[in-house]
C-alpha cells in the first residue's frame, strides 16, 4: 500500500504542491513550526473530509462491485475540486496511475467507462485489488500525501530534510 502511494510512482504526485508556495508568501508560513501547522491544516479540513472519505467509500465499493457508487463518488470528485488547477490535477493523476495499473491490472481502465478516473478512486481501486482494508488504504493515502506536501514545504520555506522528517512524524 505505501508503494501505490509514494510520490515517487511515475503518476505526477511530486510535481504538484497544491498551494504550498503560496502559504509561504500570503500565509505567513516561515519554519517548521508554521510548516507542520499549515500542513496538519490541510489534512484535517482538506484531506479527511474529503478524499479520504471518497478513499474509505470507493474501497468498499470497489470491492463490492457496486459501480454505480464508484461513478457517483467519482463525479463527486470532479465536481467538488475547488479550482481548475486542482481538477486538472486529479485527472492527470488518476489517468496516469491507470496507465501504471494497467501493468499489473489489465481490467483497471475499463472499470472506469467513459469516465476521466479521479486519483481518489483510482487508487482505491487498487487498494481494494490489493486486498487491503479501507484502515489501511486511507493510511497509505493520507502518508503519500504528507510525504509529498512535506517535500514541496522543504523545498518552500525552505527547511532542511531532518525538518521534513519531524514534520512527518507529527
Amino acid at each position: 500500500m505505501i508503494w501505490l502511494a509514494s510520490p515517487a510512482l511515475p503518476v505526477g504526485g511530486f510535481s504538484y504542491s497544491e498551494g504550498v508556495e503560496a502559504a509561504v508568501e500570503w500565509a505567513g508560513v516561515r519554519g517548521e513550526a508554521d510548516a507542520a501547522g499549515w500542513l496538519a491544516d490541510q489534512l484535517h479540513l482538506n484531506l479527511a473530509p474529503a478524499d479520504l472519505a471518497v478513499v474509505a467509500e470507493s474501497i468498499r465499493a470497489w470491492q463490492a462491485g457496486d459501480g454505480e457508487r464508484v461513478r457517483a463518488l467519482n463525479t463527486w470528485v470532479l465536481a467538488a475540486r475547488e479550482s481548475a488547477e486542482f481538477l486538472l490535477q486529479t485527472e492527470q493523476m488518476g489517468r496516469s496511475f491507470l496507465e501504471w495499473l494497467k501493468l499489473h491490472h489489465t481490467d483497471a481502465a475499463a472499470c472506469f467507462d467513459s469516465l476521466p478516473a479521479t486519483y481518489p478512486v483510482a487508487f482505491a481501486f487498487a487498494a481494494a485489488r490489493s486486498g487491503a482494508g479501507v484502515a489501511d488504504g486511507c493510511l497509505a493515502y493520507a502518508f503519500g500525501w504528507a510525504e509529498n506536501m512535506t517535500a514541496a514545504a522543504v523545498k518552500a520555506v525552505p527547511l532542511g530534510q531532518s525538518a521534513g522528517q519531524r514534520i512527518l512524524a507529527r
